[in-house]
């Protein structure tokens, strides 16, 4: 999660099940996601040494309420014990994974949304629709500007859920006479008719990421989540220290320092030109990650650079693509009952002492290669990779350099071949993901011409 400044809050702290016994602290967000609550105290006997806190509420100058959810003490210090001290001084620094301002959840009590809230990094420039109109009579010395708010675009989710691309504005400040101006933002809405616990929002929310760093062929993160519930629902009514919106913070399982660099010529497509089929694109995305979500994760690895080695992301993108391969199909060797036959004859007339030694042997034996598996999912996509001689020499190059670093056997200097494997590697999987979403080879045949990055790593 994208958090550009720094949030620090002064505040109370309790545990819902001791509402009396509050604590100072200092509540802190910084980017990726990270919080953490330094308190001026201790819960509990500090002898207990209590590692995992579920909840801790609080109330905070600016925000107001908040909950954090799934806390572990990291860190605690007691006077007590120490006798050389002559204050009585305790205080402990806490990790927490998610935070809900505007609210204070009670004990046990899980948090439910219908609808959940959230921006990505560059998707102003991928959607690339503004209200904004400006006009320009530079002999009379005069310029016209004008903001009409765009229409919502909402689309279906097979889920049940409905996903709106919604247009947010504002206007500058007027206080300086000699400028004016409108900001717009755009947002995505995830809404249901039902509530959801928030990790069903999020689940949705992480692919449709993965789906815009795909697109802008760039890794790009949340920078902003909020999720609301209707103000009528009955639990509010119960617990007066609810708010029928609240921001969201939780860690990013994987972040990166460094602002994404969005240029539409590098992004494999934008939002215009699937605009007639973005609903089915989107679904075939989430679709894609639901049954093939070890691919996925790794990929994204991958390309988020979370290996310090370059052989690690080697080794991963070649994974993701074997993993890929036997999602998509169920091809063998032999027929299963050829191949059973031959198992149980062959262990027939193996001696008695060495059966289970070749039973487990023979296990995975009617499994296609990596080397087959390869040449398969290139098939599609031969125009691309060359010849025949030189998609034989590429496949040849994979599978054997993936043995050589599995089995310890590579070494240093071939670290530039290293690099030309992987950004090929890459350029497959996003043909295998276009084609995935639906897009057809003309399709991608002009996307692979337009996208000056993605020729690069095919080397077109």
């Amino acid at each position: 999660m994208r958090i550009k400044e720094e949030i620090k809050n002064y505040g109370d702290f309790w545990l819902p099940s001791a509402p009396d016994k509050r604590i100072p602290g200092i509540l802190s967000i910084s980017d990726g996601g990270l919080i953490e609550l330094e308190l001026f105290g201790v819960f509990g006997n500090i002898a207990e040494d209590p590692k995992q806190i579920d909840r801790i509420v609080g109330h905070v100058q600016k925000q107001g309420f908040i909950t954090l959810d799934n806390c572990y003490s990291r860190n605690m210090f007691s006077s007590i014990s120490t006798p050389s001290v002559r204050d009585e001084i305790s205080k402990s620094l806490i990790d927490v994974t998610t935070a809900f301002t505007g609210v204070a959840y009670r004990e046990g009590e899980i948090p439910r949304f219908d609808t959940f809230i959230f921006s990505v990094e560059g998707i102003d420039q991928w959607v690339g629709i503004s209200g904004i109109k400006d006009e320009y009579q530079f002999e009379e010395h005069a310029a016209t500007i004008s903001y009409k708010l765009p229409e919502n675009i909402v689309l279906k989710l097979n889920n049940g859920m409905e996903l709106s691309i919604v247009f947010a504005w504002k206007p500058q400040s007027l206080l300086n006479k000699r400028e004016a101006g409108v900001t717009q933002k755009i947002y995505l809405h995830l809404s249901s008719q039902d509530t959801h616990e928030l990790d069903e929002f999020i689940s949705i929310a992480q692919k449709l990421t993965t789906f815009l760093c795909f697109a802008m062929d760039q890794i790009v993160y949340m920078d902003s989540i909020s999720a609301t519930f209707d103000s009528s629902h009955q639990e509010i009514e119960e617990n007066p220290t609810m708010h029928p919106s609240v921001d969201i913070y939780f860690r990013s399982s994987l972040h990166s320092k460094d602002d994404p660099e969005i240029y539409g010529h590098n992004m494999l497509f934008e939002f215009e030109e699937i605009r007639d089929k973005v609903e089915t694109i989107i679904n075939n995305w989430i679709k894609g990650c639901e049954q093939s979500d070890p691919v996925f994760h790794l990929y994204i690895w991958a390309q988020r650079d979370a290996y310090p080695y370059l052989e690690a992301r080697f080794l991963s993108l070649v994974q993701s693509l074997e993993i890929y391969h036997r999602r998509i199909s169920d091809e063998k060797e032999m027929e299963e009952t050829e191949f059973e036959e031959l198992i149980k004859n062959l262990i027939e007339q193996c001696p008695i002492e060495k059966q289970e030694w070749l039973r487990i042997k023979l296990t995975h034996a009617n499994e296609v290669s990596l080397r087959k598996r390869i040449k398969k999912l290139i098939e599609p996509f031969k125009e691309f990779f060359g010849n025949k001689e030189e998609r034989k020499r590429l496949i040849n190059r994979i599978v054997d350099t993936r043995n050589n670093l599995t089995h310890h056997h590579f070494e240093r200097e071939d670290i530039d071949d290293l690099w030309f494997l992987c950004q090929k590697t890459e350029g497959l999987f996003q043909l295998l993901f276009l084609q995935m979403i639906g897009f057809n080879q003309e399709d991608i045949r002009a996307i692979t011409w337009s996208c000056q990055e993605f020729r690069q790593k095919l080397r077109l």
